[in-house]
């Protein structure tokens, strides 16, 4: 074999290797799903010897995992919409709209992707709790959009800024005013980026626990993450069939969104990317 089939395979053998340190935690959390509580206590590591899907409706509807599925898809969808909304008002004019203090923005909202933002727990806590926000899902839609805004609105700056003008000027040619060049050019053309901040930010806000499980209280408000955890700390007897139904309840809606949107996914990070 020559040298460049020897590395060919040596990448191949460790893509297959990386991919299956991916899948087996996934393929086991399923198949773990599937059994009962003492088989898998007494055969962490076997196949179900009977396929117990009543682990899934027990899940769903006894813990209350349902409601809190429906809170999580409230929340990410509402923040995503309303996060999308603001980085493509606020990064439209940033880049194409200079003002006093536009490079002291700029540089700001660097400054804050430095700041852990669980740091600032404590008086978020407070903050919420003076506005009447706690145990509410429009606070942590707010709250979400206002943590996932800097470097988002960055990359949206970013691409407006490499953006070419001329397309925009040809409208205004044809008469359009500033809001109709946004909605109908500006828009339109920011597909990628637009992409990219949904599939960057959709995981976190999906899977972020911390500010949801001192925010939401309320068992009605919980999101996944928090009815899990509450699953796990055993508080309603712990079972792990029920456990890790309900951990393939919370993956599930990921893994789908990743399978049809993989192109997107590619193209987003590829080209969406600040330089």
């Amino acid at each position: 074999m020559t040298n460049g089939k020897i590395s060919k395979s040596i990448v191949v053998f460790l893509l297959i290797l990386a991919s299956a340190a991916v899948a087996f935690p996934l393929i086991y959390m399923f198949m773990t799903s599937l059994k009962t509580h003492q088989n898998i206590i007494l055969s962490p590591f076997t196949l179900p010897s009977e396929l117990q899907f009543e682990n899934y409706f027990i899940a769903w509807t006894d813990t209350n995992l349902g409601l809190n599925f429906l809170n999580s898809i409230i929340v990410s969808v509402g923040t995503l919409l309303f996060l999308i909304m603001v980085v493509l008002m606020g990064g439209y004019a940033l880049s194409r709209y200079p003002f006093p203090g536009n490079k002291i923005v700029f540089i700001g909202l660097i400054a804050l992707i430095a700041i852990p933002v669980h740091s600032l727990l404590v008086p978020i806590y407070y903050f919420m709790e003076t506005l009447g926000l706690r145990n509410s899902l429009i606070g942590v839609i707010l709250l979400y959009t206002a943590i996932n805004l800097p470097f988002s609105l960055i990359i949206m700056r970013t691409f407006f800024e490499q953006m070419p003008r001329a397309i925009e000027e040809a409208a205004e040619i044809d008469g359009c005013n500033i809001w109709q060049v946004f909605w109908h050019v500006a828009i339109p053309m920011a597909k990628v980026p637009i992409a990219t901040i949904a599939i960057i930010n959709i995981i976190n806000i999906w899977s972020e626990y911390l500010f949801a499980s001192v925010l939401l209280v309320d068992s009605t408000v919980r999101t996944l993450p928090v009815a899990i955890a509450i699953l796990q700390s055993g508080e309603q007897g712990l079972d792990l069939g029920i456990l890790f139904a309900g951990l393939s309840i919370v993956t599930i809606p990921m893994l789908i969104i990743y399978l049809i949107f993989s192109k997107q996914i590619t193209q987003g990070v590829a080209s969406g990317a600040v330089k």
